[in-house]
Order: structure tokens, then C-alpha cells, then sequence
């Protein structure tokens, strides 16, 4: 029987051979194979993608395995997915539009939303991100909905995220581009103002 390090040294090497195109090793596939290991999987490929020469096919490839993920039919495997937060390599629009659908799949609950917010924080407001925000403050900033459970979830769940998380969304909304997020940035606000978490912005404007 394997241990811990025998079973993260041989999904490292399912996850190259993957990113590298082998044969045998497509990403459909690969998750089929994993099975249960789909979320340890997904951080050992957090790890290997940013050691790795950035081709449009292994592109294709992490897009292609994350895509699978989401498709399987344990939907919540898709919250671990929540570890590419942490590859730095992997453009900010690509890790939002697949942590965007693994939100969706999930009903909103995903791993490492401390990371997340803080990612968010550190780039450009888009629509995307706040359509992210929107779905961290809806499910793991509402302490009557269950949070992410296993391995793969946050090691922060609990009172402490959700504060970040309404903070970090209240830091994004008061950004000018936020407010250009239009439908994105109302919808965000209104999750906020839902959950008694918006911040007030000033006093009251007379006429």
C-alpha cells in the first residue's frame, strides 16, 4: 500500500504526462482513472502546471482535465479546483473563468476562498471577479449554509473567512472599476446588503 508521498509521487507523474500530451493520458480519461483522488490531483497539478513550460496545448490540456472535473459526476469534487489559486503562472481571466464554473457546479462552495479573495484583491476588478465574490458571500459568508468539507476545502472555514470575504468584497466594490462591473457589481452589492455585510460608504447625500 502506498503512503502519502507514494500517492502524491505518482499522481505528479499522471499530471505530467497529461500536461505533456502522452498517450493514454488525456485529461478526460485521467479524471475517469483518478476517481477519488480527483481532488488530490488537483493540488498536485497546481503545483506541477507552474514548473511547467507554458505551451497552448498543455493549456488546453489543464482547461480540458478542469473541464472533466466539473463534469464528474461527484459535483463536489469540482471545489478543489479552488487550489489553482495558488498557480501563479496561470493567467488571472483563465483561473477565473474556471473557478466561475466550478462555483456553479458546486452551488457556490470551493476550497481556499481565503486565497481567493485575496487573489481577487490583488488584480484588476473585472465582472468575473465579482461574479466570484458574489458566490463566496451567497454560500461560505452565510453561516446558515454548510461549508466546503475534506481535504481539498479551506483550512480557514469558519467565522474567520467570512469576515475576510465580506471585507474583500466591500474593498472591491468601493474600486472605481468595480463600478463598472455593471450587472456583476449590483448583483455582489445586493448579496452583501442580504446578508447585513455591506459596508457603509459615507454619509447620506443632501439635496
Amino acid at each position: 500500500m502506498q503512503g502519502r508521498h507514494g500517492v502524491e509521487r505518482s499522481l505528479h507523474r499522471l499530471v505530467a504526462a497529461m500536461l505533456h500530451g502522452y498517450l493514454g493520458y488525456e485529461p478526460q480519461r485521467l479524471v475517469r482513472r483518478l476517481g477519488d483522488r480527483i481532488p488530490q490531483a488537483c493540488g498536485v497539478l497546481a503545483g506541477v502546471f507552474d514548473h511547467t513550460e507554458k505551451t497552448s496545448e498543455q493549456m488546453e490540456a489543464l482547461d480540458a482535465f478542469c473541464d472533466a472535473v466539473i463534469k464528474h459526476r461527484k459535483g463536489l469534487h469540482a471545489s478543489a479546483l479552488g487550489r489553482l489559486t495558488y498557480t501563479d503562472s496561470l493567467d488571472h481571466n483563465t483561473w477565473a473563468a474556471i473557478t466561475i464554473k466550478a462555483l456553479a457546479k458546486t452551488g457556490g462552495r470551493i476550497g481556499q476562498s481565503h486565497a481567493i479573495v485575496k487573489r481577487i484583491l490583488e488584480n484588476q476588478p473585472t465582472p468575473e471577479t465579482a461574479s466570484i465574490l458574489a458566490w463566496l458571500v451567497e454560500v461560505q459568508a452565510n453561516p446558515a449554509r454548510p461549508q466546503t468539507q475534506g481535504r481539498h476545502a479551506s483550512h480557514r472555514d469558519g467565522p474567520y473567512p467570512r469576515r475576510l470575504i465580506a471585507e474583500g468584497a466591500s474593498q472591491w466594490l468601493d474600486t472605481a472599476e468595480g463600478r463598472e462591473a455593471g450587472d456583476e457589481y449590483s448583483r455582489l452589492e445586493e448579496k452583501l446588503a442580504d446578508h447585513g455585510l455591506l459596508r457603509p460608504t459615507g454619509p447620506p447625500e443632501t439635496g
